[in-house]
């Protein structure tokens, strides 16, 4: 009998023990489980509030951008339509008032030529501009194609940490304050440009 008993004994403690170390290896599971859940969503939550910073940043670099084509000076065509020759001469007052607004107190280089899956043309770029109570900055390019070259366009790009954001205009004379191409938004009088029917 006594035998018996130790034999049920020992077989009670192999069983709670294989128990014990099921519930230990389930709940150790869990844990991991739940603090790899957390990290993601804390991971995840930061992204969220970069991405959010660089938009942020996208949005002040494009009314950067509005106040200077704002600024830069203008001409009346008296006619209908803009040609090359005046185009280049309002390229050449943006790229001037650009580099004299110094944004961020940055200077802005020369215009430079690029080439891009559209096609070849000007571009004036800004250096990082930080933006402030924040990592984030923000770069200001202005860019037309040879093509057309009484078209600019604008494209503004917010980074902070290892994720940027593009916001931009891409036909400045459908946009108020846009104007180069069509409207000073100081007066409301066409400049430079009227909507035309002029061949390219």
């Amino acid at each position: 009998m006594l035998r018996k008993k130790k034999t049920d004994r020992k077989k009670q403690n192999g069983i709670a023990l294989v128990m014990a170390l099921i519930f230990v290896t389930i709940f150790s599971t869990l844990s991991i489980a739940m603090f790899t859940m957390s990290v993601t969503s804390v991971q995840a939550s930061e992204n969220h509030q970069e991405s959010n910073r660089a938009m942020n940043a996208a949005q002040s670099g494009l009314e950067c951008a509005r106040y200077i084509i704002a600024t830069v000076p203008t001409f009346e065509t008296g006619y209908n339509y803009v040609s090359d020759d005046e185009a280049d001469i309002v390229w050449s007052n943006l790229c001037s008032q650009f580099q004299t607004q110094q944004l961020g107190g940055l200077s802005v280089c020369d215009a430079t030529d690029f080439c891009d899956a559209n096609g070849s043309g000007d571009q004036i770029i800004s250096q990082p501009v930080p933006c402030s109570n924040s990592a984030a900055n923000f770069q200001v390019r202005f860019y037309r194609y040879d093509d057309n070259k009484r078209k600019i366009y604008v494209q503004c790009t917010g980074q902070d940490g290892a994720i940027e954001r593009n916001v931009g205009i891409e036909n400045f004379g459908h946009q108020r304050c846009g104007s180069i191409k069509l409207r000073d938004c100081r007066t409301g009088t066409h400049v430079a440009n009227r909507r035309h029917n002029h061949p390219r």
